[in-house]
């Protein structure tokens, strides 16, 4: 079976032809999350995968935040379908006495211009590599499950349905990070 279009297609402009290698991808992600998350933390970058085997709050969310940003990049870079991306901020919903119980999952919430299995399919396609990415990273070898993301299109935000429901919301907003700003819809 041959593979979708969008699984073919260069990564960036200059670069040498070939197929867009999503464990490359993520590795490059991971190794930019790290750098980012240590210097908004004033740590070193080596420190980083301690810190999140800890559990530690304020690098899981400087480290969440870092990846879910470029997701958004690669996700419109590559299917051009994706119009935007949020993330959820998961550290505000913690319970102080169960920070050991931390939710490590990357939640995103992707604004298409229509669900379509080929957007799913790349999800889930970086999904994997960022399983295996992350299990090398925390020495968890039962890791399975680190990316959440929901596809909302504009009737379900004009409609307030679902995920769509979340983008404008006074309460609970998602942190825009990447791509379109939404307007009035």
């Amino acid at each position: 079976m041959d593979k979708p279009a969008f699984l073919q297609q260069k990564i960036a402009p200059g670069e040498t032809p070939g197929y867009f290698d999503s464990v490359k991808t993520v590795e490059d992600i991971l190794t930019k999350a790290k750098a980012y998350c240590s210097a908004k933390m004033g740590v070193t970058v080596t420190s980083v995968p301690e810190l999140l085997k800890t559990s530690h709050t304020g690098a899981y969310s400087y480290f969440n935040y870092s990846i879910a940003r470029q997701l958004g990049e690669v996700l419109g870079r590559v299917c051009k379908n994706v119009k935007a991306v949020y993330a959820l901020d998961f550290a505000e919903n913690i319970q102080e006495e169960k920070w050991h119980e931390i939710d490590q999952t990357i939640h995103i919430i992707l604004r298409v211009e229509r669900k379509t299995n080929s957007v799913a399919v790349l999800i889930d396609t970086l999904h994997d590599a960022l399983i295996q990415q992350y299990k090398q990273l925390l020495g968890k070898d039962t890791l399975a499950y680190v990316l959440d993301a929901h596809l909302v299109d504009d009737e379900d935000i004009k409609s307030r349905t679902g995920y769509g429901a979340l983008l404008g919301s006074v309460y609970q907003s998602p942190i825009h990070v990447w791509g379109e700003k939404l307007n009035n819809i």
